[in-house]
């Protein structure tokens, strides 16, 4: 994409999930919708790393899907040192599933290590106490040390430029799959809400006095949690499949951006 949210080129000819970058390389990992790891070179050379299994340990009607998959977006990682990647993939958001298998996939070959972190009481089978060695460490994010521009809000980020704040001002009585936010314009404190669709930037929000961080705030958008949150440029936020350019305008992607 370029920076102005337009397409400048197609370089995956499968469908691309979750993308995430291998290090400081050029090249990156991603899934295909089935259960495919595929990495993507610099040059353009796509290539099959493996296959992870999404298939559930056992027939359960324990299990709230009929197959596991990525169900946040923090939940998929490059080691540090470049060499696996990692997966959690379960049944649903953390609050709610029943079954998680970790994987890792050594990326050089391809080698699949896989366990069962939750579920194996129901099917009768071994369950691990502690992560695969080398996944053991996850990266983490770091939260801003600031105060909300908006009382009971919760500051996730603020932008390169310093010029905006994420802010999450409301979820459904703290239920991940159901979140506000809104950026706040940092030189008067006026709140925008994030539309979906592309378009012109909105007009500021009227928000309630006081925010309480369990409800959900009339006519503002939601979004579905456990998804991609990352500043790609000055004042260019990328939240789930949209690029906001903080006062300028909303594109829809229409896809994952590598975090």
């Amino acid at each position: 994409m370029n920076p102005d949210g337009s397409l400048a080129a197609i370089l995956s000819e499968e469908h691309a999930v979750a993308a995430r970058w291998i290090g400081d390389s050029d090249a990156l990992v991603f899934l295909d919708g089935m259960g495919r790891l595929v990495q993507l070179d610099g040059s353009g050379d796509e290539h099959i790393v493996a296959t992870v299994p999404l298939a559930l340990p056992c027939p359960s009607d324990a299990f709230s899907e009929p197959e596991l998959g990525l169900h946040m977006d923090e939940e998929f990682w490059i080691t540090a040192d470049g060499s696996h990647a990692c997966l959690s993939l379960s049944d649903a958001f953390p609050n709610m599933r029943n079954v998680e298998r970790q994987v890792a996939v050594r990326l050089s070959d391809g080698h699949v290590r896989a366990q069962l972190f939750l579920g194996g009481d129901e099917c009768g089978q071994p369950q691990a106490q502690e992560s695969i060695d080398v996944c053991a460490t996850r990266p983490s994010p770091t939260w801003p040390e600031v105060d909300s521009p908006l009382p009971g809000g919760a500051v996730h980020s603020v932008s390169p430029d310093g010029a905006w704040t994420l802010v999450e001002v409301g979820s459904e009585l703290g239920d991940v799959s159901h979140v506000q936010y809104v950026l706040v314009r940092n030189e008067d404190g006026d709140p925008f809400p994030m539309p979906y669709e592309s378009g012109p930037w909105p007009s500021p929000v009227a928000l309630p006095e006081a925010l309480d961080p369990d409800t959900l705030v009339p006519d503002l958008p939601d979004m579905q949690g456990g998804e991609t949150i990352t500043w790609v440029g000055p004042h260019h936020l990328v939240l789930d499949q949209v690029l906001y350019i903080a006062g300028e305008r909303v594109v829809f992607l229409g896809g994952d951006v590598a975090p």
